[in-house]
């Protein structure tokens, strides 16, 4: 794709098969967020930065739109092969676009948002850039989706996606159980 005459050059690669993405090529951007509604009732989120540096704590990653399609089937299948279950929760206000857990609002979520890199109209240095556009309204996936994803697929082995994905140094089993939800837990993980 070129700008004015001059190629746009995109360095980021697929977080899945780390081929290079292309511009105007359907593709996700799957990101680390806490989910909530502001005072209009529309929703926002809030992306999972360090709140000294303003770093985010997870990275985000950009899915070819195929391989992020088969890691979603992939899951479908681990779930179902657990014969998982979701557990209704009337205070979630969100729900996993893939298990269908209910999320509350302020917990930790990734947000899938499918869209394509376009020529930016902004060029410093008289340079094109990319700039991600939204295609379609995003939609919610659980913690613990994304942990199995993190920690189930081959892919990922060597290098996961997100690393100590949890909502507050609890276990992978109290991150499944929400049980931060209820405060009850008397797990070893909640004992310092």
């Amino acid at each position: 794709m070129e700008s004015n005459g001059r190629p746009v050059v995109m360095s980021r690669t697929c977080g899945s098969c780390d081929e290079p993405l292309e511009i105007q090529e359907a593709l996700y951007l799957v990101e680390v967020v806490r989910p909530y509604h502001d005072t209009t009732n529309e929703q926002r989120y809030h992306r999972h930065t360090n709140l000294a540096t303003q770093d985010y704590v997870h990275s985000p990653y950009f899915f070819h739109e195929s391989c992020w399609d088969d890691i979603l089937l992939r899951l479908e299948e681990e779930l179902s092969e657990h014969q998982f279950v979701a557990d209704p929760d009337p205070r979630s206000t969100y729900t996993c676009r893939c298990c269908g857990e209910g999320v509350r609002e302020e917990e930790l979520a990734c947000l899938e948002t499918a869209g394509r890199f376009r020529v930016s109209s902004r060029q410093p240095n008289n340079q094109p850039t990319a700039a991600f556009e939204e295609m379609e309204e995003p939609r919610v996936l659980c913690i613990g989706c994304a942990i199995i994803i993190n920690t189930t697929f081959p892919e990922f082995d060597e290098h996961p996606l997100w690393v100590n994905l949890q909502e507050d140094k609890e276990c992978r089993g109290c991150t499944y159980s929400r049980c931060w939800r209820d405060a009850s837990c008397d797990c070893e993980c909640h004992r310092p």
